[in-house]
């Protein structure tokens, strides 16, 4: 009788006003009564309520089962979840989103995204109208917090009944994103630079990677570096000098910069400034980076 048909939301006070013509609505469709807001009963006809009851079987129970196990699935994922009906009313949400909202479950069913997102982050009623009426899958990044420092990434999908939107917070994730691009644009820099040299030292002072630029300064292929000690790079009167450098930096006492003098493949010296800073692998150092530039 009800079949593919949304609850109706109505207030208590709106009911007692004109009871009767309420009665007709919920003749063709479940009316959901709310006080104060919130849901509180739903007002079936007869003839729905007695399909209900004769329903209460194996199937009732396998389709409360399927229900269950449906609960415990949003419960374990990360994101937050939330579905909502035809007329954008919120009818289902995990223990992340209620956590999000900072409010109980039973006070946003009901409600509508424009009642309980805040800000910018409102701006998704929009995005779940567009979702709703194409029934297509959707991505959106939306500001979020008094000041916008988050970034809530939602991904809106069709939902049975209505519309469904997982989201999080992934400003931590944007923030690693753009170091990463900072970082790889940074190398491409020191590398069409080409007076500034970097290589990585291991725990033991070698080698671990060499730029091409550094390993130039040297007279050498990057390859052929790899496992040498970074003193054996330098004269001889340097070495007690940088040797002490590197101790402190791979025992934790803060970065060093010192000029040196390299020794050149084939004969020759080259004054650099040499800096050094320590390498962290969780909360063990690692080994350090070393800058080498022309002095």
């Amino acid at each position: 009788m009800y079949q593919g048909k949304t609850p109706r939301f109505v207030s208590a006070a709106e009911i007692t006003r004109n009871f009767g013509m309420w009665q007709d609505r919920a003749a063709q469709g479940p009316l959901v009564v709310t006080h104060h807001g919130r849901p509180r009963v739903m007002m079936l006809a007869v003839e729905h309520y007695e399909e209900l009851a004769a329903g209460h079987g194996p199937a009732a129970e396998e389709e409360d089962l399927e229900s269950a196990r449906l609960s415990v699935v949003l419960g374990q994922i990360g994101s937050a979840f939330a579905a909502f009906d035809t007329e954008l009313r919120f009818v289902r949400l995990n223990a992340a989103a209620v956590a999000h909202f900072g409010q109980p479950e039973e006070r946003l069913i009901g409600r509508t995204p424009e009642e309980v997102f805040t800000g910018r982050e409102a701006m998704i009623a929009g995005h779940l109208r567009e979702a709703l009426r194409t029934g297509e899958e959707m991505q959106v990044d939306l500001p979020a917090g008094p000041n916008g420092e988050r970034l809530l990434r939602m991904r809106l999908f069709p939902y049975p009944g209505g519309v469904g939107v997982t989201f999080r917070n992934v400003a931590g994730l944007r923030n690693a994103e753009r170091a990463e691009q900072e970082h790889a644009a940074l190398a491409q820099a020191r590398v069409t630079h080409g007076g500034v040299g970097v290589g990585r030292l291991g725990p033991r002072a070698t080698f671990e990677h060499v730029e091409e630029p550094l390993a130039q300064m040297a007279g050498f292929a990057p390859e052929r570096l790899g496992g040498v000690r970074f003193t054996d790079l330098l004269s001889l009167p340097s070495r007690a000098a940088a040797s002490d450098a590197i101790e402190a930096v791979l025992t934790g006492q803060g970065a060093r910069a010192f000029d040196s003098i390299m020794l050149v493949n084939g004969g020759g010296e080259l004054p650099v400034r040499i800096a050094l800073a320590e390498l962290r692998d969780g909360f063990a150092i690692s080994g350090a980076v070393v800058m080498v530039s022309r002095g």
